[in-house]
Formats: structure tokens, sequence, C-alpha cells
């Protein structure tokens, strides 16, 4: 008997967890830190990319960002969505995991560690109010440096004339942690043109979208239990509706088709050892 397999397809494969074209890591927080100590002591790189909803939407209509994405090293679900998405497969994701709430717990730990950091992003005084916070947080914790460049568009992100003072000043601090908050898909995309250039030589990166403005007091956090119903879209939203209310519209619609059309091209299961086999892979596609 044929029976139709789940479209996002979240068969275990080493820790990933697949959904809607994506190969999330199935980590907690205290998980992605010891991901990111094992990098550390390896030596090797480690780019730290939170997915959200505005993500995935933003890659379905460019390849390119899709592509750009999918070269990361580790995938976490920041958005309630993705989880929930992710329950009705065979392997849930078993918590949401987000660069702002990762910012206090990994400062902590890199004071423990003596491991040094490097806070890029933000208005002018924003990394120095993140960094006196962390470190009454997390006394002796290493700030090798922080810098808030300036990027007027995407384009500008890969701009060599504004980066070189930036990575000049990353590569002379040394850091262990590079925590990059320049916004989405912003800091994405400078992210990956470093590493990929190999202008970049810092072990762990990590994108932290508005961590750097909610620890800084900038923008109000909303409170836990909207957190954990995956209700924040809707106090981002109401604090600043005219700049996120119609992302938020659009992406909710457009995450929603996503998962539809998703839902309509998984296939089929037969009994039929070939067939068995191809059902397995992820026929998660461009959109």
């Amino acid at each position: 008997m044929k029976e139709r397999r789940k479209a996002h397809s979240n068969s275990p494969r080493d820790g990933k967890v697949s959904i809607l074209g994506f190969d999330f890591d199935d980590l907690t927080q205290d998980g992605l830190i010891e991901r990111i100590g094992k990098s550390l002591r390896e030596r090797s790189r480690c780019w730290i990319a939170t997915l959200n909803v505005n993500l995935i939407c933003l890659a379905a209509r460019e390849r390119s960002f899709r592509a750009l994405l999918g070269s990361a090293d580790v995938l976490t679900a920041d958005g309630m969505p993705i989880v929930w998405v992710s329950r009705l497969g065979e392997r849930p994701l078993r918590e949401r995991v987000t660069g702002a709430d990762l910012l206090k717990p990994l400062a902590v730990h890199a004071a423990r560690e003596s491991w040094r950091i490097f806070l890029c992003g933000g208005e002018p005084g924003v990394a120095e109010r993140v960094a006196e916070s962390l470190c009454a947080l997390a006394p002796g914790l290493q700030v090798a440096g922080m810098a808030a460049p300036v990027f007027p568009s995407e384009a500008a992100t890969t701009d060599p004339a504004l980066n070189q003072p930036l990575l000049g000043a990353i590569h002379e601090s040394r850091p262990d942690i590079l925590l990059v908050a320049l916004g989405s898909p912003k800091q994405e995309k400078w992210i990956h043109h470093h590493l990929e250039t190999r202008q970049l030589d810092v072990p762990v990166v990590v994108g932290i979208g508005a961590g750097f403005d909610f620890l800084a007091g900038r923008q109000r956090r909303a409170p836990q239990w909207m957190r954990n119903s995956g209700l924040e879209w809707l106090h981002r939203m109401a604090s600043q509706p005219f700049r996120l209310g119609p992302r938020y519209v659009l992406d909710g619609l457009s995450f929603a088709r996503l998962f539809v059309q998703s839902m309509r091209r998984a296939p089929r299961v037969s009994s039929t050892p070939d067939a068995d086999s191809n059902s397995l892979q992820s026929t998660d596609t461009e959109t």
C-alpha cells in the first residue's frame, strides 16, 4: 500500500532535520555552545546562521541567497513556525535557537573558557553598551574589539574600500568568536563573502540579528511567554508597525505558500526497494 510521505522530509541524517529545502542542525542552545567549543578546539571554521521565516522567504525568491545560506556550517531555527513545521514530520527540532538568546550564555561560557569575542554591528555606541552588559554578566570576558560599520546597501557589504579598515581591525584583534549584528540579509551576505574570499580568519562567526539592540535596550524584547508561544513576531510588529507590519504579513503568506507547495511535492512511498530508496531523498527544490 502506498502512503504519502511528509513533504519536508525531516528524517535523521547526521543530526540534520530537512525542512523546506534547508538542513537544520537539531541542536539545543547548550548543544550549539558545545559545537562552538569543538570548532575552537579544532580551529575549524564554524559559520552559524540562524534562519527565521523572513530569510526562508527571501531564499525562495533568490536562488543565489538560498545557495549562500546552504553554505553555512550550522543552521538553527530562529522562528517558531519552522519548529512547528518540523513537528509534522518524523523528527521534530528540539527547540528554537536564536542569535539573540545565545548572547548571554555564550558570554558566560566564553569567560570561563577564555574565548575572545569581537562585537561587530549596531549603531555607534551600541557595541560598547553590549560589551558593558556582557562583562557585567560574565566577569573576565575578553572583548577583543568592537566596530560599528555602516553599509548603506547590500552591495556595499562587499565593497573593499568600506571593508578594509573593518577587516584589518578584526585581524589585529585575533578573536575566537565574531558576533555580527548587521541585520538580515546584510550580515549573511557580509559573512559569506568574506569567508569565501578568505579575508575573514575567525574560527567561529555568528549572525546575531537584532541581538545587540535588544541587549543594549534600543529595542524591547517580547516577554518570555510570547517567545515561548511563538508570538514574538506580534510584539515586534506592534512596536514597529510601519517598518515590520508589511514584512510580517507578506512573509506569513509566503511561508504558508511554500509549506503547501512542499506538501504537494511530497513523494509517494512504494513497496519496491528502488522506489523506497528514492523516496528517502529530500524532494525540496527551489521555488
